[in-house]
């Protein structure tokens, strides 16, 4: 990373890129990959990877929502 990554970024405009970055940027671009290989990757157990290198996007979390509702929706209503 310092030796070739660190030199070379800021030629290309790139001065703000870290390893922490690059950890972030596997994270997130790896879905759909199965979870627990990327975690591999990362040497870190499947939670830690989640829970520090992943982030959702609001397209995520709002599909998220949708599918509850429509579980929700589906759900036979009780009577009293």
């Amino acid at each position: 990373m310092r030796r070739i990554i660190r030199r070379r970024s800021p030629k290309i405009g790139l001065g703000w890129f870290n390893f922490q970055v690059a950890r972030r940027t596997h994270g997130n671009l790896g879905h759909p990959i199965d979870p627990k290989a990327m975690a591999d990757q990362r040497g870190h157990d499947i939670g830690a990877s989640l829970d520090v290198y992943t982030r959702s996007s609001q397209q995520q979390r709002a599909e998220a929502v949708r599918k509850l509702e429509r579980k929700i929706l589906r759900m036979p209503q009780k009577t009293a």
